[in-house]
């Protein structure tokens, strides 16, 4: 199907009526591709000439007992979602306008393939009421980024859904892949299939991009199942399924503008349709390619469509636009790989159980048979045989109702033992997780106050630290300037000398030592210096001094105890500041305790849940 875009040149030269010629806006891109299909419609042709196309066939197949697939694929912004549902924005704002019935009892002009599907199914079940039983159920799916949610209840397929209610894809010999837990609603008429429908659309996950403003960002599965019952065949059912399935549009993240949760949702979608064509090319080939339908939850879902015994049409949609060359030819590239598939469709029947009402009919007529041979001569054969036909039918549906209630009876017994296995399970995991939570805020309770403790500590000492510092720092700042001042004189002797005061370091300080160096000019007889004492008075010296000289050397010596006793008192904010670090280091070791026992209860709740995993399932 190809919808052309408003002021754009296009692409697509010559066509007819089962071959699309695509041709490349500019010769670099290559040559043009020729595609035939089944039929090829362009933006001038109706819904209503799509619809009895590609879907009205399929409604009296599905009411033989057939499963059949209408799929749609293309670009975003194609038409995907106006050829399934109709307007996508009135479906969201659940207006009706053309979905509605008109004045004259006809759809809207505009209504896509399922509401016709479901007009045409209930008037084919209304026309041949005489003769069947029928029954109609509709279910709708999304998959959003590989997760399945129920579009009319909210289900999901995440864990934190309550046990037994996850949506779960499973396989059944029978009637094939089935989504388990996933809810089906029973519908009496055409009207009522619409209600659900717009009622779950209105669940589906819609954002704007630079291509749709109404562009989707899953993938959508509306299933119409038919079960049909024939009145004269006893037990006889036929399964029928109609599947509507609106894929999301493949998607170009640098002309879409997609970023954050958009560019994540764009690469789950365009994975997602990789993986459908990769299982298409693979059966396609035949039987030396095994397709790999378990890569995703779309692919698994599509087993039976792509190769199961099912009549799957397929709608493209492509924008002939020049500017869209490369994605509409990506698109016929696509379908015709899928055209190679070939699919063998066939009748689902089933014999159902007997039900009390059927088993009432059969005696009612034994009785009818056996009053007419007590009427009749008893020697009339086929009367006698109609009446042994009858008896027998009647012991096969005791037996066969007796076999039914056993297994009921058995799967109830297994159901409430399961039962009964998961909610001691949950006990045990909600008792562990108790005791892991109360653990887990004792110990935070208990880090969190001795990392105040150590936290108040170390500020003190840092103050201690710098007020310290600042101390020696000044006095020794004075002591060095009053030297200077009492020694202004010139020397007796030339044998005056300059010498240096440093405050010694200290070995192993966490901080970097405060540096003070002064030049001190002394009077001095004797050419012998002033030796500096690192923990006690200097020695005195040889010669004779004068009484200026002596007060000179007991300030210094003075000077010298200050800075010593100083130095001390550093080294022991030193070790205070260890031991600090150690009652850090031990509270580091209880936070490790405490992310240990986080952890182990986080693998302890994973363990739980694998044993739990089987009784679910």
């Amino acid at each position: 199907m190809l919808r052309s875009l408003v002021g754009s040149e296009m692409c697509i030269r010559d066509r007819d009526e089962h071959v699309v010629n695509l041709q490349p806006p500019d010769s670099r891109e290559g040559k043009g591709k020729s595609v035939r299909f089944e039929r090829a419609f362009m933006g001038e042709h109706t819904q209503d000439v799509v619809y009895d196309t590609v879907a009205r066939p399929l409604i009296k197949d599905v009411l033989s007992g057939c499963s059949a697939t209408v799929m749609a694929y293309g670009q975003t912004g194609s038409g995907k979602t106006f050829s399934i549902f109709g307007p996508a924005e009135q479906l969201g704002r659940r207006r009706r306008q053309s979905l509605a019935k008109t004045d004259c009892g006809r759809i809207g002009r505009d209504a896509g393939i399922i509401p016709r599907a479901a007009e045409d199914l209930f008037d084919a079940i209304k026309a041949a009421e005489h003769g069947y039983e029928c029954r109609v159920e509709v279910s709708l799916v999304q998959i959003y980024m590989e997760i399945l949610q129920d579009m009319i209840t909210g289900a999901t397929s995440m864990m934190s859904e309550l046990p037994g209610q996850a949506l779960r894809i499973r396989e059944d010999p029978q009637y094939g892949t089935f989504i388990e837990n996933l809810s089906s609603h029973v519908a009496t008429s055409a009207s009522e299939v619409k209600d659900l429908v717009e009622r779950g659309y209105a669940r589906r996950c819609v954002e704007a991009t630079h291509l749709n403003d109404v562009s989707s960002r899953s993938h959508v599965i509306v299933c119409m199942r038919v079960i049909v019952r024939e009145k004269e065949d006893v037990g006889l059912v036929r399964h029928g399924r109609l599947q509507c399935v609106d894929l999301a549009g493949s998607e170009s993240i640098k002309k879409s503008g997609s970023v954050g949760l958009r560019a994540e949702e764009a690469k789950s979608i365009n994975l997602s349709l990789l993986c459908l064509g990769n299982v298409i090319s693979c059966i396609a080939q035949g039987a030396g390619a095994t397709p790999r339908f378990r890569d995703s939850k779309l692919t698994r879902l599509l087993q039976d469509s792509l190769s199961g015994c099912v009549k799957t049409v397929m709608i493209v949609t492509a924008p002939p636009g020049a500017e869209h060359y490369r994605e509409t030819l990506s698109s016929l590239q696509f379908a015709e790989r899928a055209i190679k598939v070939k699919l063998q469709p066939r009748m689902q029947a089933t014999s159902a159980a007997p039900s009390a009402e059927l088993v009432m009919r059969l005696e009612a007529k034994i009785a009818q048979l056996e009053n007419s041979r007590n009427q009749n001569s008893p020697e009339n054969p086929e009367l006698m045989a109609r009446i042994e036909q009858s008896e027998a039918n009647l012991q096969l549906a005791e037996s066969t109702a007796k076999e039914w209630e056993a297994k009921y009876d058995e799967l109830s017994s297994k159901y409430r033992k399961k039962s009964d296995e998961c909610l001691a399970l949950l006990d045990k995991l909600s008792e562990g997780e108790d005791k892991i939570q109360r653990f887990l805020q004792v110990s935070q309770a208990e880090i969190q106050r001795q990392q105040d403790v150590i936290q108040a500590k170390s500020l003190s000492a840092d103050l201690v630290r710098q007020r310290t510092i600042s101390q020696i720092d000044d006095l020794l700042t004075n002591s060095v300037q009053q030297l200077q001042a009492n020694s202004g004189r010139k020397p007796v002797h030339s044998g005056t000398k300059s010498w240096l005061l440093k405050s010694p370091p200290v070995s192993g300080s966490p901080f970097k030592p405060h540096d003070i160096s002064h030049d001190i000019s002394c009077e001095i007889r004797s050419p012998t210096p002033l030796g500096v004492r690192s923990g006690g008075k200097g020695p005195s010296p040889s010669v004779s001094r004068s009484s200026q000289d002596l007060s000179l050397q007991e300030k210094y010596d003075d000077l010298a105890d200050e800075n010593n006793q100083l130095w001390d008192k550093i080294i022991e904010l030193q070790d205070e500041s260890e031991k600090y670090k150690a009652d850090l280091k031990v509270a580091e070791q209880k936070q490790a305790r405490a992310d240990m026992a986080l952890k182990s209860k986080d693998d302890f709740v994973l363990k739980m849940m694998k044993q739990m995993q089987p009784l679910l399932d």
